[in-house]
């Protein structure tokens, strides 16, 4: 499970997002990126660390899907939000996954959240997948 997560939403604009209607992606970037938040608003500002578009991967990332959020004491969870990469003989290799509310134009896509998964993950000899759950593997406050 991947607990680290760094926020990166305009927090005083949270109520912007349409969870329910808006389009979200994730984006995978290499290990050189390094996460700024107070400078990294939206996703033009990261395109230069996304990882190389061969071998199955399309730059921009991939469609979230349904997006569910439950009530938290602590403020709102994401639940139930899940993307997956397909095995692939040549793969790549991510260090960083980014959720981000897609607008169409990067220079208006928020960046919501960032997962560093600490160690490069790749999808050679097996699927990667990412399952955002409400036990702080994402959390939104």
């Amino acid at each position: 499970m991947i607990t680290n997560l760094i926020k990166y939403h305009y927090w005083q604009q949270l109520d912007t997002i349409v969870w329910s209607t808006d389009k979200f992606k994730m984006m995978l970037l290499d290990n050189n990126y390094i996460p700024q938040p107070t400078v990294h608003k939206f996703a033009n500002s990261i395109q230069g660390y996304e990882i190389n578009s061969t071998n199955m991967y399309e730059n921009g990332g991939k469609d979230i899907g349904t997006i569910t959020l439950i009530e938290t004491p602590d403020g709102l969870s994401i639940y139930k939000a899940s993307v997956e990469w397909s095995t692939e003989p040549d793969g790549f290799s991510a260090r960083f996954a980014v959720l981000y509310r897609n607008t169409g134009n990067p220079f208006t896509s928020d960046l919501i959240g960032v997962l560093d998964f600490a160690v490069d993950m790749t999808n050679h000899n097996k699927s990667l997948s990412i399952l955002l759950q409400p036990d702080a593997t994402f959390e939104v406050n």
